[in-house]
């Protein structure tokens, strides 16, 4: 049974990079912008499913709750659900 966020956006142009979270998926499209789909009301905290935008992208990773992606000029951006640190 695929939900509905699991299902790959019908706007989704070939893509260069796909990194997998546990309830999202995003994907550097050969445009070099990243779009991403999935259910952010799964976690308990608060999670931003929405990229930067404004930036072109080349590559991207996920964990479970958080993305990062690595600019055309070589700096990294994350997002996600919001970091913890540690004591």
């Amino acid at each position: 049974v695929t939900s509905p966020e699991a299902q790959v956006p019908p706007h989704l142009a070939p893509v260069l990079d796909v990194a997998l979270g546990r309830f999202f998926t995003c994907a550097v499209q050969e445009s070099y912008e990243i779009v991403c789909w999935g259910d952010s009301s799964q976690y308990s905290t608060p999670f931003v499913l929405d990229p930067p935008q404004g930036t072109y992208y080349q590559a991207i990773a996920a964990t479970t709750f958080e993305a990062c992606a690595i600019t055309l000029d070589r700096f990294v951006h994350c997002w996600g659900r919001p970091f913890i640190s540690a004591m």
